[in-house]
Parts: structure tokens; C-alpha cells; sequence
């Protein structure tokens, strides 16, 4: 498997609340952000996964909601809830 940051990988998680299994794809280079947000936090990416997914709301796709909760993880601008 190729670590290239713009090609995609696609991992599993069991989320409390969730369907029993969830399947998310993404590029690697945010599979690589939530890996370091996660150890710095202290935790699993598959917890952080779930923490960031508690407050997605329904009609929002997960994959997506991912990429901005890492953008606003790290500063970067996000348009999360608000439109201009």
C-alpha cells in the first residue's frame, strides 16, 4: 500500500451510536492528521474518530465532517454551520 498524502484508504470503526460498522474513506494525508491528533490527545484515532462524529449532524456526510474537523483541529478555516 502506497502512503501517498492524495491517495485514498478506507478504515472501519465501531462507533457507539453508529450502525455496528461504519466505513470511512479518505485521503491518507488526513488519515495522517487524525493519527497525530489523536496520539496528542492522548487516544486511539478510532476515539477520536467518534468524539468528532458525536456532533455531525444527520444529514452530513462523515468523510466530509472529518476533513473539516481536521481543518479546524489545525487552525484552518472552516465554514462549519454557518453560510456566507
Amino acid at each position: 500500500m502506497s502512503s501517498l498524502p492524495y491517495l485514498h484508504s478506507t478504515r472501519h470503526l465501531r462507533a457507539s451510536g453508529y450502525r455496528p460498522r461504519t466505513t470511512i474513506r479518505l485521503e491518507n494525508a488526513f488519515w495522517s492528521a487524525i493519527d497525530s491528533l489523536a496520539e496528542e490527545s492522548g487516544i486511539g484515532w478510532h476515539d477520536w474518530m467518534e468524539r468528532a462524529l458525536a456532533c455531525k449532524p444527520e444529514q452530513v456526510n462523515s468523510a466530509s465532517w472529518l476533513r473539516l474537523s481536521v481543518l479546524e483541529a489545525y487552525g484552518g478555516p472552516t465554514t462549519r454551520g454557518s453560510r456566507s
